[in-house]
């Protein structure tokens, strides 16, 4: 008789400890699911409209630019984004002949193009600015992000 009892206690012990598992599980996917739902969804800008403004950190990061004659290693200023964003086309983006035709989601980092004012935002470097300008897909060689702004304004925050 006591072999019965150890039988069923061992019994009803692993059954108890697979519902607790299983309860786990429940609750630990639940509470993923609110936190996916609860995120802050993405801010989305449009290519080719002037006047976005993006804050993050500007940093320089020298690339490899092969030439015909040797390769050389410029440095670009790129904007680390505080928060990823989503960039899509504008409405009428076709008509307008523009070559920003795709949405491009989750981007965390932006060429920048500040014109004769290089001088001045490498001064910024290491810090946290606010770049003004318009968004434009990476397509040409020189380009190293997926998305480059052509800035208008750099300031610090």
């Amino acid at each position: 008789m006591g072999k019965n009892r150890t039988r069923t206690f061992l019994l009803l012990s692993a059954s108890i400890s697979i519902v607790i598992f299983a309860l786990a599980l429940t609750v630990g996917a639940a509470t993923t699911l609110a936190q996916r739902k609860g995120r802050a969804t993405e801010r989305a800008y449009e290519f080719d409209t002037p006047g976005v403004k993006v804050e993050g950190t500007l940093i320089e990061r020298s690339v490899v630019n092969p030439t015909p004659s040797r390769q050389t290693h410029p440095k670009v200023l790129i904007l680390k984004l505080r928060e990823p964003i989503t960039i899509n086309p504008v409405t009428d983006a076709k008509a307008k002949n523009s070559t920003n035709l795709e949405s491009i989601p989750h981007v965390r980092e932006l060429q920048l193009f500040v014109g004769s004012r290089g001088a001045e935002a490498r001064k910024l470097v290491g810090r946290t600015v606010v770049a003004e300008g318009s968004l434009n897909i990476g397509i040409e060689p020189s380009i190293y992000t997926e998305v480059w702004m052509d800035v208008k304004d750099l300031h610090q925050k």
